[in-house]
């Protein structure tokens, strides 16, 4: 299967030079991917902080993502979130969801972008936090020359 990339003039181009009407396209937005270096350090960093402030990695991503990550947009660039009774634990069904009031019957919340599904621009800010998060608890990383390196792959 042929793939191209493209903004919309070369797409237009594309399907103006190949006419053929039994042809079915698929058409979808390209994100950009990031490093694996840099998720693969961002997961090193998560899981000592984790050690460090004696809780689980999942909680520590949770944590740190809540703190430096994203909040969730719908299409119409609305931030995204809900209201859901007390009683009811909201990480059985999002765990990036930030409450950010209470009354006496509800919690209200708001959702931020799972980390897979971060850009480039917002995977380095959540790294970033996470390095600042460990220098101050005394852990180790990386000198910040070799971070850059490591967000600039991203960009590759």
């Amino acid at each position: 299967m042929e793939k191209i990339i493209g903004n919309r003039g070369k797409l237009l181009e594309f399907l103006l030079i190949n006419r053929d009407n039994d042809k079915k396209y698929e058409l979808s937005e390209h994100k950009e991917k990031r490093s694996l270096n840099a998720n693969a350090y961002f997961h090193v960093l998560c899981n000592e902080l984790a050690k460090k402030l004696n809780k689980s990695n999942q909680e520590m991503k949770i944590e740190l993502n809540l703190s430096y990550g994203t909040i969730a947009r719908a299409e119409d660039g609305k931030k995204m979130g809900c209201m859901i009774p007390k009683y009811v634990n909201i990480r059985d069904f999002y765990e990036y969801a930030y409450c950010y009031k209470e009354d006496e019957q509800y919690s209200y919340y708001l959702f931020y972008k799972r980390t897979s599904e971060l850009n480039s621009k917002e995977f380095a800010d959540l790294l970033n936090g996470t390095v600042e998060e460990c220098k101050q608890q005394g852990i180790e990383t990386l000198e910040d020359k070799e971070i850059n390196k490591l967000l600039e792959e991203m960009d590759k």
